[in-house]
């Protein structure tokens, strides 16, 4: 059987994707308990960020944490999105790439817009994050 143990580290930056609920939400709540961590979220629903923004600083106001409201889709990672975290955090430590875009329909109704936005979200933008 293999184990992986995973040894809390302090003072990491930690960048998060699809921040706005569920694991990601989770996960910058969890992260950000510890003040010596600095965690930099990204979703597309700014509202929901917001909220999560209040529930970290209501729970521990100590906090560094960070978030922008960003479409993985517009293509604009490397000019908008990259220099944006660069300027709050110097070094990323953990990368949760969580975020993704889910067509609900029958397969055979997809049209070429849906796959390409799709695969932009749930491929592209985790190889140009990386």
């Amino acid at each position: 059987m293999n184990c992986f143990i995973f040894e809390e580290r302090k003072n990491m930056n930690i960048v998060i994707t699809g921040a706005s609920r569920g694991i990601g939400f989770e996960l910058a709540k969890k992260f950000a308990k510890d003040t010596s961590n600095k965690v930099f979220a990204i979703a597309r629903n700014k509202e929901k960020l917001e909220r999560l923004a209040k529930d970290i600083k209501t729970e521990n106001p100590d906090s560094d944490f960070f978030f922008k409201s960003f479409d993985l889709n517009s293509g604009n990672i490397q000019q908008i999105l990259l220099p944006c975290i660069l300027e709050k955090i110097s070094t990323i430590d953990i990368l949760v790439n969580n975020a993704g875009f889910l067509v609900v329909r029958p397969f055979s109704e997809l049209t070429d817009d849906d796959f390409d936005k799709t695969f932009s979200v749930n491929v592209k933008s985790v190889f140009k994050i990386t």
